[in-house]
C-alpha cells in the first residue's frame, strides 16, 4: 500500500474517532461551551466586521473603550484555518476546525509513532488514542489551545527529523510548522513544545552522537530564524503589548487558578466523575473540592486499557520508553501547579512561566507519552510478551468493579465518609469501564487478542469520553439575545457587572452568581444566561461597546487596570456614577440593585439567571468625541484615573494630561466635534474650536494610535489617564486617528518577505 493511500485511511479512520467523540456534531448539533460563544465569537465577529468596513483586523473598538485585536493571539486572525470562520456561519465552521484539527493532531501523533519503529497499525492506534483521550477533547472548547495541540506532534516529528538528518530544506521544515504552532495563537502550547523539543535535542545529542554537532546547530539555528520571521506578525504585536502589561507578573492566585487537583488522578485510570459533588456531597466538601467540580479540562480520561499497554510498552527495549515516562511524570507534576513545589521550581528556573496561567495545561502531554508507549505495548502482545499487561489491567479492572460495587450502596448509607461521594456519581460508567477491561484481558490470550485490546482500548476512552463535550441545536451560537435590541435602545456603550471572577472586587453575597442558572441542560442554560446578560465580550456582537470590562487576557498596563478596579471600588458612592458618565457610558446591566447610584431604572430584563437582571440608564454622560480648553497637569496616568472620578474635576472644560502645562479653559471657549467616518482602525472627526483646546475621544489610548490634524502629523496623548486626546488649535480642522502600531506593520513585513523567502528556498533546497 502506497504511503499517500495508507494516510488517506488513516486520516478516515481517525476522521471516524473524533466524530465518535464529538457524535452531536455528526447530525448537526454545534459546539458552544466556555468560551466558545462568549469570546471567540465575539472575537470573530470583531474580524468580520473589520474586513467588511475594509480595515485592518488590527483593533477592536467594542471590547471595553477598545482592545488590540491582532495582538490578541486567542482571535487567531492570521491562523489560514481560522479564516474558515469568515466564510461560514460560526458555529458550523467552530465544527469543521475542531475536527480539523482532532484528526490533524492524530496524524501527527501517528506519524511520530511511525517514527518511533511502530508498524502501521500500532500507529493508527497511537493517533486514535491520543484524539480520544480525555484531555485531548478537553481543549475542544479552547479554539487556540486545540489549534497548538494538533500542531504539537508535528512539530516534534519535524525537529527530530531535522537533528537526526540536519539539511537546510529539514531545518526549514521544522521552523515553517513552528511558525504555524505560533500563528494557531497559543502560547502556552508554543511553550510546552519547545521544552519538550529542547529534551529531544539533548536526547539525540546524547544517545545520538554520529550527526556532528556544528550540523544540528546549525539546523536549530535556521529553523528558529524561520520560525521566528515567519511568524513575526503575530509574536511581535503580542510581545509588544504583554511587555507593557501586567501580564508577566500575574499574582499567584491568577496564575495558579485551575491546577490539577490531586483527588483527579483518579479519573486518568478510572472511569469515575466528579460534577455531582455539589449535589451529592453538600456544602462542607464542595470548598475543598471545587478544582474538581468545576474543572478546565473535562475529563482526564485515557483508560485502564490504554494505560495497561504503556506498561506493556515499558517492558520492551529502548531509551525513548523512559524519556516518554519521564516526560508524562514532570507534565503532571507542573499540572498539579500549587498543589506540589514543581511549578513553582519550574518558574523561577524559567521566567517565561510567569505570564502562563492555569498549569492544568501541562497534562495535556500524558496521553501524547500514553499514546506512543501503548503503541508499543500492542505491538509487544504479537510477540507474546503481555505479562505487564495482564497484570496492570486486572488490577485496574479489579479496582474498578469494587469502587463501582461500592459507590452503588455508599449513597444510601447513614454516615458514608464524604470521600465515596466521589465515586458515587456514576457507578455504570466504572462497571462499564472494568467490563471492556477485562473484555481486553481475556482477548489478550486470543490469535486475534491485539485487535479486540486495541478497539476496547479507544471505545473504553470514547464511552466515557464523548459526554465531556455538550453540543447545542444548529444555530445556536449565531442566535442573537433577546435583550440586545433592549440594552441598544438605551444606549450603545454599556457597563455589565462581572461579579468579582479571579480577584476582581466583588458584591456581597454574589461572587457566584453568573453561574447560578436552574435551568437543564445546564450547559446550554449557562450559555444562554451569559448570552442574554450581555456579559462582555460578547455584547459587542450585537453592537453593544463595553467600557470598564474585565481584563480577560491580562493585556491591561497598571492605569487601564485601576480604572476598572476604580469604578468596582466605587459601587454605592457619588463616584461610581461620575465615573460612568465620564466614560460615556450610557446603560449599566446587573443582577443587584443600583437605585442608590443616581442611575434610573429602565425595567427588568429577562434571562436565565436564578436572579434577575436589571438595566438602568446612566444620566447625562459626556459624548464619545468633544473638545475643552483647559488642561489639569498630573503627575502620572495612574493621578488621571484617580482623578477621573472627583468631584472637583471637570471633564468638559478640562483634561487630565500627565507631563503637561497646566492651562484654564477660557470663559467663552465653544467647540464643535463630530464623528464623520469610522472604521475599526481608524476615527475622522471634523473639529471647531474658538480658542485653541484639545480634542478628547473617550476611548482606550494606545501607543499605537497615530493622530493627524489637517494631514499633519500629532501626538496621541493619554487623557483622563486611559483616553484619547489630541492638540487642536482654534479654528475649524480635520482630525484623523488610524491605529498603526510599529510592531505590527515590521512585523506583516518580516512575515511576508520571510514567506517569499521561504518559496524560493523550498524550491532549491528540496532534496
Amino acid at each position: 500500500m502506497s504511503t499517500m493511500r495508507a494516510g488517506a485511511l488513516a486520516a478516515l479512520g481517525l476522521l471516524a474517532v473524533s466524530a465518535l467523540a464529538l457524535p452531536g456534531t455528526v447530525v448537526g448539533r454545534e459546539l458552544f461551551e466556555r468560551d466558545v460563544d462568549l469570546m471567540w465569537a465575539a472575537q470573530n465577529a470583531a474580524v468580520v466586521r473589520a474586513l467588511a468596513d475594509g480595515a485592518w483586523p488590527l483593533w477592536d473598538p467594542r471590547a471595553g473603550f477598545g482592545q488590540p485585536l491582532l495582538a490578541n493571539p486567542n482571535v487567531q486572525a492570521l491562523y489560514p484555518p481560522a479564516w474558515l470562520a469568515i466564510l461560514l456561519p460560526p458555529g458550523l465552521a467552530y465544527v469543521l476546525l475542531t475536527h480539523l484539527h482532532l484528526v490533524f493532531a492524530g496524524l501527527g501523533v501517528r506519524a511520530l509513532a511511525l517514527r518511533l519503529g511502530r508498524g502501521p497499525h500500532a500507529a493508527l492506534l497511537a493517533g486514535a488514542l491520543f484524539v480520544a483521550a480525555g484531555p485531548t477533547l478537553s481543549f475542544v472548547n479552547m479554539w487556540n489551545h486545540l489549534a497548538g495541540i494538533a500542531w504539537m506532534p508535528w512539530v516534534l516529528l519535524l525537529a527530530d527529523r531535522a537533528l537526526c538528518a540536519p539539511t537546510r530544506h529539514s531545518a526549514l521544515t521544522w521552523g515553517v510548522a513552528a511558525a504555524a504552532q505560533a500563528l494557531a495563537g497559543s502560547p502556552d502550547l508554543c511553550l510546552l513544545t519547545h521544552g519538550i523539543t529542547l529534551g529531544l535535542v539533548l536526547f539525540r545529542l546524547r544517545w545520538s552522537p554520529s550527526v556532528a554537532a556544528p550540523a544540528r546547530l546549525s539546523a536549530i539555528g535556521l529553523a528558529a530564524l524561520a520560525a521566528a520571521a515567519l511568524a513575526a506578525a503575530q509574536w511581535l504585536p503580542s510581545a509588544e503589548v504583554i511587555a507593557r502589561s501586567e501580564r508577566g507578573a500575574l499574582p499567584a492566585q491568577a496564575r495558579l487558578y485551575w491546577s490539577l487537583s490531586p483527588q483527579a488522578l483518579a479519573q486518568v485510570a478510572l472511569p469515575v466523575r466528579f460534577d455531582a459533588i455539589p449535589e451529592l456531597a453538600g456544602a462542607e466538601v464542595v470548598a475543598p473540592l471545587a478544582e474538581l467540580w468545576n474543572p478546565l479540562l473535562g475529563s482526564l480520561h485515557v483508560g485502564p486499557i490504554a494505560l495497561a499497554l504503556a506498561v506493556a510498552g515499558m517492558a520492551g527495549r529502548g531509551r525513548a520508553r523512559f524519556a516518554l515516562l519521564a516526560l508524562a511524570l514532570l507534565a503532571l507534576a507542573l499540572a498539579l501547579g500549587r498543589h506540589t513545589p514543581a511549578y513553582a521550581l519550574a518558574s523561577a528556573l524559567f521566567p517565561p512561566l510567569a505570564a502562563l496561567r492555569h498549569p492544568s495545561k501541562f497534562v495535556l502531554v500524558l496521553p501524547l507519552a500514553v499514546a506512543l508507549l501503548a503503541a508499543a505495548g500492542a505491538e509487544r502482545m504479537v510477540a507474546g510478551h503481555v505479562r505487564a499487561f495482564r497484570v496492570t489491567l486486572a488490577v485496574l479492572a479489579g479496582l474498578g468493579l469494587a469502587l463501582a460495587a461500592g459507590a452503588s450502596v455508599a449513597p444510601g448509607l447513614d454516615g458514608a465518609p464524604a470521600w465515596t461521594a466521589l465515586f458515587a456519581a456514576d457507578p455504570l460508567a466504572l462497571g462499564l469501564g472494568a467490563t471492556l477491561a477485562l473484555v481486553a484481558l481475556a482477548a489478550s490470550a486470543l490469535p486475534a487478542g491485539r485487535a479486540v485490546t486495541a478497539v476496547a482500548a479507544v471505545v473504553a476512552m470514547l464511552a466515557f469520553n464523548a459526554p465531556t463535550n455538550a453540543t447545542a441545536p444548529a444555530g445556536f451560537v449565531a442566535a442573537r439575545p433577546k435583550n440586545a435590541a433592549a440594552v441598544r435602545a438605551l444606549g450603545e456603550r454599556a457597563y455589565v457587572w462581572d461579579y468579582g471572577e479571579q480577584g476582581r472586587l466583588a458584591v456581597p453575597g454574589l461572587p457566584g452568581a453568573l453561574l447560578d442558572v436552574p435551568y437543564e441542560p445546564r450547559a446550554q442554560a449557562r450559555v444562554l444566561a451569559l448570552r442574554e446578560y450581555l456579559l462582555p465580550p460578547s455584547a459587542g456582537r450585537w453592537g453593544i461597546a463595553g467600557s470598564y470590562d474585565r481584563d480577560l487576557m491580562g493585556f491591561f498596563d497598571a492605569p487601564q487596570r485601576a480604572a476598572v478596579m476604580a469604578l468596582r471600588a466605587a459601587e454605592g458612592t457619588e463616584r461610581y456614577a461620575r465615573l460612568l458618565q465620564r466614560g460615556a457610558v450610557e446603560v449599566v446591566v446587573a443582577l443587584h440593585a443600583h437605585d442608590h447610584a443616581g442611575l434610573e431604572p429602565r425595567g427588568e430584563l429577562p434571562g436565565f439567571f436564578r436572579r434577575t437582571a436589571h438595566a438602568y440608564r446612566v444620566p447625562d454622560p459626556l459624548p464619545r468625541a468633544y473638545a475643552v480648553g483647559g488642561v489639569r497637569a498630573v503627575a502620572s496616568d495612574e493621578e488621571g484615573v484617580v482623578l477621573l472620578g472627583d468631584a472637583g474635576f471637570e471633564p468638559r472644560a478640562e483634561v487630565a494630561l500627565a507631563a503637561a502645562s497646566p492651562r484654564l479653559a477660557p470663559a467663552d471657549f465653544v467647540q464643535r466635534v463630530a464623528v464623520v467616518a469610522r472604521r475599526a482602525d481608524v476615527v475622522e472627526l471634523d473639529v471647531e474650536l474658538s480658542h485653541p483646546g484639545h480634542v478628547v475621544l473617550l476611548e482606550a489610548w494606545d501607543p499605537g494610535w497615530r493622530a493627524e490634524v489637517d494631514g499633519a502629523p500629532a501626538p496621541v496623548l493619554r487623557a483622563n489617564g486611559i483616553f484619547r486626546a489630541v492638540a487642536v488649535a482654534a479654528g475649524r480642522h480635520r482630525v484623523t486617528m488610524r491605529y498603526r502600531p510599529r510592531a505590527a506593520t515590521v512585523g506583516l513585513a518580516v512575515s511576508l518577505l520571510t514567506a517569499i523567502g521561504l518559496v524560493v528556498a523550498w524550491r532549491t533546497s528540496r532534496p
